[in-house]
């Protein structure tokens, strides 16, 4: 019963992932998780779209509170932000 729930919850999860490049397929070509299915630690990919100036980015979802309707991620990787960002390692 319980693996049928969690079964339910990631065909949504998914259902609503395939939604966004359906409404701005010039924005969004593609957003799959690629680790994980949604839950904190899971790794997320965001290939934009054609007319973009950037190719992808991939999250780490750090935190997730349904409840209180937060999602904290990271951006892990990926060419949208790299000349920005600086990554220090302590």
């Amino acid at each position: 019963m319980n693996l049928r729930l969690v079964q339910q919850s990631h065909r949504q999860r998914c259902s609503r992932l395939n939604l966004i490049p359906k409404i701005v397929p010039q924005a969004f070509k593609s957003v799959e998780y690629i680790e994980g299915n949604g839950e904190p630690g899971s790794i997320k990919k965001v290939t934009f779209g054609a007319e973009s100036q950037f190719n992808y980015m991939k999250q780490k979802v750090e935190a997730l509170d349904k409840e209180n309707f937060v999602y904290i991620y990271s951006v892990i990787e990926g060419d949208a932000f790299m000349n920005k960002l600086e990554k220090n390692h302590l």
